[in-house]
Order: structure tokens, then sequence, then C-alpha cells
């Protein structure tokens, strides 16, 4: 009860005799176990910029605790990083193909394009992503003023006398270059005296498939091509259309999830990957976002590391006064594996083992005395029982039977004599 008392007494006084009677993060002082330097327990032990790691115990530098450290379209990650909130994004590259990223909203939003390039050369590019005719520019005669055509090559509205024959005098039609021309006369033999010239054509049908009918002529349809040079940049034709051709596009819906539209070319988008061959040595490209990311064993910044690590040539070193293994320490010392610091190797000594001590029987021991106090109370008990007898028959008992009980005590005492002298004889022989 002593030493429990004593070992109790110790425990409420001292918290602690040595550092490994304490956390991990804590060292032991006088008796009680204080926080060790370069640890913390809270993000009050820490910098403004830094939180206190509950796993490690280790001052972290983070970009944000909560999220409303961040951007409304971002939100705080478990690594303390500010992200794009899911359908969320910063720029192009975080949308889907055929997708831009709103400036305002910083929503995805389809899009017909986001620049200029996307569109045609007589075209550009709104603020609503759609691709518009540049002032002046036309696609057909309904965008051009009354007086004016739209010219199919240069795709400018310029003035003419005539766009159909209604805009002509009487006996005359509007020819292809949008004069007003007379109808020819013939020769006074014929039947007619004022016959109209005779048209290509009247209507489309008249015509092939990639043409029109105009003013009387099958000219080249809108959209169709005998040749590569009747189509833009990047096409060429084919069964009288004008098709991309491989490796161009129109807009990002023409690209791969990683790329984007550029100059009418499909082009790895900013930050984003193929393969890992587009990231550098230390980094993978995660096949899900097509971004570049950390590849295992490898660092970018200290808080990729562990606490008693920073990052140092893309890997995580031990931090100066700490180690890995036994190999970061001197000659007698070793790493250990808890506070990752090197301490002096003790040689263990041969300690002897203590004598185990048998516990008492105490049911053993006590039985004798058990068993004697029984007995004397049996004695005594008889001979309290013998008292209470009446007197009457002790005397009756010693009336009728003293001859008997005297001559008995006779016979005792000779045998008893004899007896004595027949051992002192023995022993005198013996000597």
């Amino acid at each position: 009860m002593v030493t429990l008392g004593l070992i109790f007494l110790f425990s409420s006084v001292y918290a602690c005799e040595y550092d490994a009677d304490c956390a991990d993060w804590e060292e032991c002082v006088d008796g009680s176990c204080e926080l060790a330097s370069g640890y913390c327990d809270g993000d009050s032990d820490c910098d403004s910029d830094e939180i206190c790691d509950s796993d490690t115990h280790a001052c972290i530098s983070v970009e944000c605790a909560t999220d409303s450290d961040c951007a409304e379209w971002e939100e705080c990650n478990s690594d303390y990083e500010c992200v794009l909130v899911s359908g969320m994004c910063d720029g192009d590259g975080d949308c889907d193909s055929g997708e831009t990223c709103d400036s305002d909203t910083h929503a995805c939003i389809s899009a017909e394009c986001t620049s200029d390039s996307d569109c045609a050369e007589w075209e550009e590019c709104n603020s609503d992503y759609e691709c518009v005719l540049v002032s002046g520019m036309c696609d057909g005669d309904g965008d051009c003023d009354s007086g004016e055509t739209c010219d199919s090559d240069t795709h400018a509205c310029i003035s003419v006398e005539c766009a159909t024959d209604s805009d002509c005098d009487s006996g005359e039609y509007c020819n292809s270059n949008y004069i007003c021309r007379p109808y020819e006369q013939e020769d006074d033999d014929d039947d007619d005296d004022n016959d109209e010239p005779e048209d290509e054509c009247e209507v489309d049908s008249e015509c092939s498939d990639w043409e029109e009918c105009s003013h009387g002529e099958c000219e080249l349809a809108s959209e169709h091509c005998e040749d590569d040079g009747d189509c833009g940049e990047g096409e060429y034709c084919t069964d009288h259309s004008c098709v991309m051709q491989t490796g161009y596009c129109e807009d990002a819906r023409d690209c791969n999830p990683w790329e984007m539209c550029s100059d009418h070319e499909c082009v790895i988008g900013p930050e984003r990957c193929a393969s890992d061959a587009d990231c550098e040595a230390w980094e993978i490209c995660e096949d899900v976002s097509w971004t570049c990311e950390i590849a295992p064993g490898y660092c970018e910044m200290d808080r990729d590391c562990t606490y008693w690590q920073h990052c140092e040539d893309m890997e995580c070193v031990p931090n100066s006064g700490k180690c890995e293994d036994d190999s970061d320490c001197g000659e007698d010392k070793h790493c250990d594996a808890g506070t990752h610091t090197c301490e002096e190797t003790e040689e263990e000594e041969e300690v002897t083992p203590p004598v185990q001590q048998q516990p008492l029987d105490v049911e053993k021991l006590c039985s004798p005395l058990v068993e004697n106090a029984r007995e004397d109370a049996r004695e005594d008990a008889i001979e309290d029982f013998a008292e209470q007898e009446e007197p009457t028959k002790k005397e009756e008992l010693l009336g009728g039977n003293l001859p008997m009980v005297l001559i008995g005590g006779l016979i005792l005492l000779v045998l008893g004599g004899l007896a004595g002298w027949h051992t002192g004889r023995s022993f005198s022989e013996e000597q």
C-alpha cells in the first residue's frame, strides 16, 4: 500500500520523467509535458498565414483555411488550397470542348466562338460568343441596303444598278454584273420581233446540285465549291463542299478535351496536357482533368512533404536536425522513428531479473493455529460440562469404586518405576 501511495503521489505531481512519457510533439520539462520547439497544438501557435496540422502538429503555410479565403467561384479543399467549385471556371481551359468561361459568372457556357479567329473572315466573335457579320460585310443580299448586292467573293455590299429584272426598265433585264441590259433584237425575218434572250435557267433545279439560278445563269451556290480556291483557310473542296482539313478547326468543339482552337488549328490548351511528355519530369498527366499533377514521391513546395521534411530539387528531404533513417546520423547514434531526430545509442546493461518472492499462503500458516484454538475450545467445553455434573454422581462413582481405584494407582506407580529403572540401566551400559 505504501508503494502504491508513492506511485500515486509521484504521478499526481509529475506528469512525465522523460520525453517518451509525452506526445510526439511535446517534451518533458520539470516533470510537465510542454510543446516542443517547432510544433503546435492549435492555429494560435502558428503565424497568420499558417495553420496547425492536426496530424503532424507542425505549422504549415496554406492558401486558405475556409471557403471565405477564396474567390466566390472557389472553395477551400482538404489541402487548404483554393480550387474551383464544381461547374465553375477560371478560364476556357476549365470548360469542355465547345464551351467558354464567362468572365462575369465564371460558369462554363456553350459558345460558337471564343475569338474572331473562330469565325469566317467577314465575321467577328461578339460578347455572346457568337459569330456575327463585321460592319459593312454580308452573307447575302438581305444584309445590304436597297440598291446594293452582296458580292459572293468579298462578302461586301456593293452598289449596283439592279439586283433583279424588276429593277430595270421595260425591255431590259439585270445581267450577272448587276447591270440593266436591253433584250437582244432579232432579224426582221424572225417570227418574233422582240424575243427575249434565252436564259440558262429559270429555277435552281435546272442547275447542278452545287449551283443556283441567278439572273438566268447557273452560278456556284453559297457554301459550295468547284475547287479548293473556293474554300476558306484550312479547308479543301470535296464533292463540291468545303470541309476542314485534318488538324484544323472552326471552334473548340472540333478538338480533343485538352485542346483549344487557335487560328483554325487544334493546339494544347493552357495548363493542359495530352500525356506525361507534356509535363515536367516530376509530374504526370492526370487523364480526367488533363492537367499536370505532382507525381508520387516528388514535391513542388514544402507543404507537399511531411512536417520534418522540406522540398529540395523536387524531392522531400529531412529538415536540419532531422533524420529519415540511421544513415543520416553519426556513429553511436540512431534515428528515432517518432521524433525523426538523432539520439545517442546506449549500450544495454545486463539486468539480473529480481527474485520472485512466493506469495504467503495464509491458510497454510494459520491452519495449525486454528486447529489448536479449536482443540482448546473443545477441552474447555468438556471441563465446563464436567463441572456442571451433580456432585452425587462423582461421590457415587468414587465411593463405590474407591478400592479398585487405589489398587489401579499402585499398579501404575510400580510399572512406572520399573520402566524408569530399565531405561537408566540401558543408558549406563551404553556409556
